[in-house]
């Protein structure tokens, strides 16, 4: 919220690899218009090769991320919030000592990439007594790289809008129920973009509706079951349901969470794509794609602790996340790599711990 933000933050940081980052932040405030302004930089440009093979071992980096967000103060505290981003970003590694005009010829072996990414959106929440939030977004990207000898490039352009209506029904039910709206186009040079090849074409159209209910069982006691159901024209119909379990203590320090969610997505063949850059292999889908589709059951335990001179935050999570439809490359034949349907799943189970420490003066 730019209305709560320093005037003023700067975070600049250097490691011993000599990769230099710097952060900075303002906001002000004009009436009731709340601006903030946030700018990221990156730079790591030494050439390093510690372990003698000739290769850089880090890529030269150079980055400038650009934020600036708009606050509007309204009548009962509605939201009305705009946003606007761009992201530069140069990456190149490879052999060392490479003349830069020899990038992608026959006598350097070096790999490059360049992105340029902008994005736009607001939020308002339309003048009704019900609480009706609007959300549109737009954002387009561009990139192009060598690897080795092969060229590419590739430019993706996305549109969202939503529109999410929330009650309180009474003292146990809070209902949140809305639809979105999302269309993709996607194309590059390497024929994953060409609808002869992955059976799709370049706009990928996304309809869904989504209903969600909060329910308060106790005082620290609270579940949320909820669902979304979505279409597109790659890969059909498909419903996402999940369900969450929340408990905190009465003094509010200890917050646990168990939760089992579903998620989905259209397989992306430009993952292991690359491979067709050199010509080697001709990618073959073999049959219309349907959604990966993943399971998630996992558990979050939080708690707050204050200590003499700060406040310590504690975080612990575990997960174990099931898959279907898992879809990989097949480069078992010969001059082919081959995407289809399959009947395996996969597992991905893991855990996080995080601890951090806020001191009661100014570091």
């Amino acid at each position: 919220d730019p209305a709560n933000t320093p005037r003023f933050a700067g975070n600049v940081s250097l490691t011993s690899k000599l990769e230099t980052v710097a952060d900075l932040s303002a906001s002000f405030k004009f009436k009731k218009v709340s601006s903030l302004v946030a700018l990221s930089l990156e730079n790591s440009n030494f050439h390093w090769d510690m372990n003698g093979d000739n290769f850089m071992d880090n890529p030269l980096t150079n980055r400038v991320a650009f934020f600036n967000k708009w606050s509007i103060e309204r009548k009962d505290k509605r939201i009305a919030t705009f946003y606007a981003r761009y992201l530069f970003e140069d990456r190149f590694g490879g052999q060392m000592n490479t003349p830069g005009h020899l990038t992608g010829s026959d006598q350097y072996y070096t790999e490059w990439i360049r992105t340029n990414q902008w994005q736009a959106g607001f939020q308002y929440q339309l003048p009704l007594k019900a609480k009706v939030l609007l959300s549109a977004d737009y954002s387009e990207h561009y990139q192009e790289a060598y690897f080795g000898l092969n060229y590419y490039t590739g430019k993706q352009r996305t549109a969202y809008a939503q529109i999410a209506w929330n009650k309180q029904v009474d003292k146990v039910n809070s209902l949140l129920f809305g639809a979105s709206y999302r269309l993709k186009y996607y194309s590059d040079n390497t024929g994953l973009s060409n609808d002869s090849v992955t059976g799709t074409g370049n706009y990928l159209h996304v309809g869904g509706i989504f209903l969600e209910d909060e329910l308060t069982l106790a005082v620290n006691h609270k579940l949320l079951i909820g669902a979304r159901f979505e279409y597109n024209n790659s890969s059909g119909p498909v419903a996402t349901p999940r369900m969450i379990y929340k408990w905190n203590s009465l003094n509010e320090k200890n917050v646990i969470r168990v939760s089992l969610g579903t998620g989905y997505r259209s397989p992306n063949l430009l993952n292991d794509g690359f491979g067709a850059l050199n010509g080697s292999r001709k990618i073959v889908v073999a049959e219309k794609l349907k959604s990966e589709y993943a399971v998630t059951p996992s558990i979050n335990y939080t708690r707050l602790q204050e200590l003499t001179g700060g406040l310590l935050n504690l975080d612990f999570s575990a997960f174990y996340t099931w898959f279907t439809n898992y879809i990989n490359p097949d480069y078992s034949q010969p001059g082919l790599i081959v995407y289809a349907n399959t009947k395996g799943g996969a597992m991905a189970p893991g855990f996080s711990g995080n601890a951090d420490f806020t001191f009661n003066y100014p570091l």
